[in-house]
């Protein structure tokens, strides 16, 4: 968190050109961001199981067409909770890329609900947008964004991109369970229930789940996804 102090000074003169009056207010002015530093791609509390042709890795990537992003060290590809399970189907070295383990950070939940000087109340506070189940898709022109419910900002960086929304990065609050058929976006995503994904669905960013993730569908995601739940 930063705080500035913010002064403004108001004078006035008269005909003569000496001050005649002055005006002076001031304000303490905090801003704080969101600090996360997660454990894994996939951070799970609950118990966690990687099926079919799911293929997770905690290998520094840029998203495809993006530039060059923040260099950070590699992280492991799944963290679960030392007292859960984690069920891989195909060998782990195809399908995690050998890199999981039980974590005691994923077994304690400050890791899904404090995040730096922000927390999962604050965040809700300052949410771009209420989702109620939706096939998410960026809306606008080459140089505007129009903000709506479905509008979660613009992953792409190809031909047929929004790129008037690819500097938007909203707050997506889910109040319940939420169930995506398709579509895409970036930022933070935040759902209160289970989030269940049927569709192809891809997301740049942090999903933060409280409940239950299934994804079966396709769920395409470059960032970090921690589930209070358990994770399939």
């Amino acid at each position: 968190m930063y705080s500035f102090w913010v002064v403004s000074i108001g004078r006035t003169k008269g005909g003569s050109g000496r001050l005649e009056a002055q005006r002076q207010v001031s304000m303490l002015v905090s801003v704080s961001s969101a600090s996360l530093r997660a454990p894994a791609t996939i951070t799970s509390y609950g118990p966690a199981s990687v099926k079919g042709s799911a293929n997770i890795t905690g290998v520094n990537t840029n998203p495809p067409g993006w530039g060059t992003c923040a260099s950070s060290n590699d992280t492991l590809a799944i963290s679960v909770n030392p007292a859960t399970t984690l069920f891989v189907q195909k060998p782990s070295s195809q399908a995690v890329n050998g890199s999981s383990r039980a974590d005691p950070n994923a077994g304690n939940l400050s890791t899904y609900n404090s995040f730096g000087s922000e927390s999962w109340g604050s965040l809700i506070g300052k949410a771009n947008v209420m989702a109620s189940g939706a096939n998410p898709s960026p809306s606008g022109t080459s140089t505007t964004c129009t903000t709506t419910s479905t509008n979660w900002g613009e992953p792409l960086r190809s031909a047929s991109y929004i790129a008037g929304c690819t500097n938007y990065f909203p707050i997506v609050y889910a109040s319940g369970s939420l169930s995506i058929n398709g579509g895409r976006g970036q930022g933070v995503l935040m759902v209160e229930g289970d989030l269940t994904i049927n569709g192809n669905f891809s997301y740049n960013g942090v999903i933060l789940v409280k409940g239950d993730l299934r994804a079966n569908g396709t769920l395409d995601v470059f960032g970090a996804v921690l589930t209070q739940g358990a994770t399939d």
